[in-house]
Parts: structure tokens; sequence; C-alpha cells
């Protein structure tokens, strides 16, 4: 208030101090009082009508506070005054692009390249103007002279493409783009952008449903990208995200054999993306090629130890393979590693699974041992390191659980578990019962989502169904100890 206050005083003292007036109208700025600056710039110029700087600082005011037509009117005063510069141009522009008036903001970028005809940006908004208002002809003859001026400059090439693109072109817009990435003088980064706009433009060339809003099938415009995609990584085989581009193209096409191909490649060059390496394995996992996705995540995990995904899909793949042993070790390691909530549930489902196949394969040898030397069957699960073993394995499931309020997997699991810490007779034929049916449940959604997308969650069919034929196997034995019973 006190500022104010003086720099009143010291104005209507020396009315003729431009200075006082600004001093003045920076302290209301500050107080963020519009109408008082724009008097304040608007006084002092009655006393100085033909001081420029007071105009250019009316006109910036108005501009801040919305005022566009009175800030252009202002700017006009100072062309009058001074002549025509580009930059007071370039700002009458602006206002009236943010107004909507396109012509008048036309007839601006005009009069800049009437001051400036070399000014390349200029002449770039010009193009891009009329390629907004459909003047596609004066669009044309805009680029061409770009291009005249200077064939490498990435952002005409990029226009000319995109201008091709628009008109529908297709032949046109892949020679321009062709042109663009097989110039070695471009960098690979200029290219990159240049292929992700014609993807980018390709998704918004098709609905939903496949159909193309554009002239042309979706399979050509497909096949137009999927070359210039492939001839960007051709001509840059050492420039990891044009090798990465090219497989994630092939992840949107459903073409895996070429995407894992593609994969390998930007593991080589680039091991440091850990998403590359999730990517491949997944295919791999979703093949069921489980001795070669362990040989891949053992080179995977020396660059990166603590992935859960990487580990988990390691270990998973050595209990598909009947090596549990090894599957614990690599599951008991992604337990530890953050991951997401679903797949942590997963780690443990599995992580307990592996366990519990230990136990049995332990069993079983014990019991083809006892066979051989002729004595009498036992109870193995009466051991002291078994007990430990299947109490480790549920507390694997109960961890799921909690993860995951009603996983049926993990449900089921338990369930089974019961089943074989309990003596034979009804109550265990209700615990398999019941175990098949979360398994059944737990089945049916991982098919309901393999109609949605490719890779449902991290589990696999064949785990479940394994653990459904093995309750069913040992129900249907159960059942019939029953009935055999007198």
């Amino acid at each position: 208030m006190n500022a104010e206050y003086y720099a009143k005083i010291a104005v209507s003292l020396a009315p003729d101090n431009v200075w006082y007036h600004q001093a003045l109208a920076k302290i209301y700025e500050d107080e963020a009082r519009p109408d008082a600056v724009l008097d304040t710039y608007r006084n002092a110029l009655a006393i100085h009508p033909n001081d420029l700087h007071l105009l250019e600082q009316l006109a910036e005011a108005y501009m801040q506070f919305g005022e566009l037509l009175r800030a252009n009117e202002t700017y006009d005063q100072i062309l009058a005054k001074r002549g025509g510069t580009s930059q007071i141009h370039m700002n009458k522009y602006w206002n009236f692009r943010a107004l909507g008036r396109t012509d008048e903001a036309l007839a601006e970028l005009q009069s800049i390249r009437a001051i400036e005809p070399d000014n390349l940006p200029n002449l770039r908004l010009m193009a891009s103007l009329y390629m907004e208002t459909g003047q596609m002809d004066q669009a044309l003859t805009i680029l061409t002279e770009l291009k005249n001026r200077n064939a490498r400059d990435i952002q005409t090439m990029l226009m000319l493409v995109e201008f091709h693109l628009f008109q529908e072109d297709w032949d046109a817009a892949e020679l321009a783009a062709e042109t663009l990435i097989r110039d070695p003088f471009f960098y690979p980064s200029d290219k990159l952008e240049l292929v992700q706009f014609v993807l980018t433009y390709l998704e918004r060339a098709t609905t939903a449903e496949g159909t193309p809003i554009v002239v042309g099938s979706p399979t050509e415009l497909r096949e137009r990208t999927q070359n210039l995609v492939q001839l960007f990584a051709s001509e840059e085989p050492s420039y990891g995200p044009a090798q990465e581009l090219l497989s994630q193209f092939y992840r949107t096409t459903g073409a895996a054999t070429e995407e894992l191909r593609q994969l390998s490649r930007v593991n080589r060059i680039m091991p440091d993306n850990e998403e590359a390496w999730q990517d491949r394995l997944r295919i791999l996992f979703r093949e069921s090629r489980f001795s070669e996705l362990i040989s891949v995540a053992d080179t995977a995990l020396t660059h990166h130890p603590e992935n859960a995904e990487l580990l988990y899909l390691s270990g998973a793949s050595h209990l598909h393979l009947n090596q549990p042993a090894e599957a614990i070790l690599q599951l008991e390691e992604a337990s530890f590693s953050p991951a997401p909530r679903t797949l942590r549930a997963t780690i443990h489902i599995t992580l307990g699974d592996a366990l519990l196949e230990q136990e049995m394969n332990e069993a079983e040898m014990m019991h083809r041992v006892d066979d051989a030397d002729g004595t009498q069957d036992t109870r193995h699960t009466n051991t002291p390191w078994t007990d430990a073993m299947l109490r480790e394995a549920g507390r694997n499931y109960e961890q799921a659980l909690r993860l995951i309020d009603g996983n049926p997997d993990a449900l089921g699991s338990l369930a089974y578990l019961k089943a074989l810490e309990t003596e034979p007779g009804q109550p265990q034929q209700e615990l398999l019962q019941e175990a098949l049916d979360h398994w059944q449940e737990a089945l049916d959604h991982w098919q309901q989502a393999l109609g949605t997308q490719p890779n449902p969650g991290h589990t696999t069919q064949a785990l479940l169904q394994r653990k459904i034929n093995r309750a069913q196997s040992m129900l249907e034995q159960a059942n019939s100890e029953e009935e055999s019973r007198p």
C-alpha cells in the first residue's frame, strides 16, 4: 500500500517521467488489478502518445488480461508509427489464432513473408494454416518452396509427409518418407519422429473395428506403414529405438514370430531395456517354449537380477518341465522383488505349487524305495520335513489370498492341500471336490481372458489343467476306495 501511495505522488509531481507511470503499473500488476494497470498505461500515453515502448507495454497488458482485439489495435498503432516488424505481426498472428480468426491470422503471416521472405519458420506456419483451412494448393506451393530452399530440413520433410497423408496420396507419402529414412544426413532420432508420426496417423485412420475412415483399405495402410518401419530398422541396424519400434509394430499386428525375432535384436542392442526382455519371455511362455525361455531368462537376469516377472517366468517354466527344485529357487527370489499385486499373487501360488510338486516327487521316490525294500507303506506326510514343506506351501497360498481376496486358484490350492493332509474318507472327498470347483472357476476365468487378450495373466492353461487332473484322479481313487469298503 505504501508503494502505491508514493508511486501515485511521484506520478502527480512528475507526470512527464515515464518511469514513474511504469512503476505504478507494475505495482498494480503485482496486486492483480488489471483495470488499474491498463488505466495507468493509457494515462501515460495521453501524456506521451508517441512513446512506442509504452504502446508495447499496453499491448502486452491487453494480451495478459485476455483483451486480444484491443492488443491488436494497439499493435496497429505501433505499426503505423514505426512500420512493419516481424515480431509485431507474429504477436497479432497468435492473437488472431487464439480468437479463431484464421483469415486475419494468415494475413499477418503474409505480412511477415513480405518483410522476411527467407523466414522458414514463418513459411512452415503458413503451410500448416493453409492445410488446416483446406487450401491445399497454396499449402503445396509453400511446402515445395521450403523443400527447394532446404531439402534436408526435417520439419519441412515431416510436413510434406503429413500433407500427402492428409491428401490420401499414399504413393507420394511413402516416397517422401522413404527418401527421408534412406538419407544418412538425417539423425536417427529425426527418422524416429517421422515413423512415429506415420504410426500415429495409422491409428487415427482406422476405427476401433479396423474399418478405414480414409480412402484405402486398412490392410494397405498397414502394409505401407510396415514397409516404412522395416526400412527404418534396416537403415539403422544399431539404433535400438528403431529395432524396438519394429517389435512393437509386430505386436500390434499379431505377428508373434516376427516380434520374437525382433526382440532378440533389441536385447542384443539394448540389454538394459527390461520391457523388451519381458516381452520376449512372455511370448516364449505363451508358446510353451520353456527350455528356450529358461536359457533366455538366464541372460536377462544377468542384466536385471531383481526383475520379478523375469524370475517368475523362469521359475514357472522350470515347474512346467517338472523341475520344482529349480522353480523354487527362482520363485522365492521373485517373491522378494517388487511387483504389481496380481503378479505377486501369481508368484505365491506358483511357489506353493512348486513346493507341493517337490513334496510329491519326494513322496513318490520314498514310496518306490519302500516298495523295493518290501516295507509297509507309511504316511510320508507325517515326517517333520514334509509337514514343514506343506505348511510353507499353505503360507504362500494364503499370501496370495491376502493380495487378491477370493482368488479361485489360491482357494482351490488350499482345499487340495487340506485334502492331502486328511485321512481318506468323506471329508477328503469333499475337500477334493471343493478344490476342483475352485480350479475349474480359475480355468474358466483364464479361458474368458484368452478371448480378450493374447496372454491372460501369467499362469497357463496347462498348469491349471494339471492341477485339475491330479485332483480328479485323487477324487476318483477316494470314491473307488469308498465303494469297495464293506
